[in-house]
């Protein structure tokens, strides 16, 4: 089982990993990056991992998600690149077009100057 990170639900989630050479600067930059964002508004809540097992656990939550939409019934999965300020029209889209059908959206970002 995996346990939730935060008591409250939301219609969207992000996770998010880094890495780099100092982990004490890095967990200085990523906490405030996170109260910026609260400050800003533009998130309304987050959880840091302390350790390897809450790690683990948040991607236990994101990697599940495929596991937990079978149990809706069939699923259908397509990748598609779509500019990021469209994505969230793609999935109102898809509703409006589906109907009494359930619509999820389980997205992912690569940022070309970290990859590659």
């Amino acid at each position: 089982g995996v346990t939730r990170p935060m008591d409250t639900e939301y219609p969207f989630y992000m996770l998010i990993e880094t890495s780099g050479s100092n982990s004490e600067h890095d967990n200085a930059k990523i906490e405030s990056f996170i109260e910026k964002v609260m400050e800003q508004q533009c998130i309304s809540d987050g959880v840091l991992a302390s350790d390897q097992a809450q790690a683990d656990n948040l991607w236990r939550l994101r990697e599940g998600a495929a596991e937990a939409l079978n149990k809706h019934g069939y699923t259908y999965k397509y990748d598609v690149s779509v500019p990021s300020h469209q994505m969230y029209g793609l999935v109102e889209t898809m509703r409006d077009r589906l109907g009494a059908a359930e619509v999820f959206s389980k997205e992912h970002s690569l940022s070309p100057n970290v990859v590659g």
